[in-house]
């Protein structure tokens, strides 16, 4: 099954609390915690105008390169909690997709299967998005949260 950006709206409708962003094994942070603690530490976010994010409530396929560049520089607080939720709703979707027991082995190779270096592939974009370090560090964390090592 292909990731869509309705299925993304559906599933990200009312859970933003469903992912942890706390280094593993430290108490619940939610994603706006954890920006802020990266905006805290020194991390700088681009704050200048953003007419490109005019109307954009949440991304999809036709949306993500108006915010997501090829430097992946620019981002501001704003965005990167958009590119955030963007891809982990796509980890959402492939995770729905698995059947049997849901492992983050089995996770990166449907995520893998379903990766192909095309515009419009979310897969794809789910990877360029993850060339940011905060975007990758909010996502390695609540993946290695959602399926700890055992």
């Amino acid at each position: 099954m292909v990731v869509t950006d309705t299925y993304l709206a559906e599933k990200l409708a009312g859970r933003p609390g469903s992912w942890n962003f706390a280094p593993p094994g430290g108490a619940p942070l939610s994603v706006d915690q954890f920006l802020a603690e990266k905006q805290d530490a020194g991390f700088s976010f681009y704050q200048g105008d953003e007419p490109w994010l005019k109307g954009i409530q949440q991304l999809g396929w036709q949306t993500f390169f108006r915010v997501c560049t090829e430097e992946m520089d620019d981002l501001s607080l704003r965005a990167t909690n958009l590119v955030i939720e963007y891809c982990l709703g796509i980890v959402q979707q492939v995770e729905r997709n698995i059947r049997g027991e849901v492992t983050l082995a089995r996770l990166e190779t449907a995520l893998e299967k379903q990766y192909d270096e095309r515009y419009e592939n979310q897969v794809y974009h789910y990877r360029w998005a993850r060339h940011h370090p905060v975007v990758n560090e909010a996502i390695t964390r609540a993946l290695a949260n959602r399926f700890p090592r055992a």
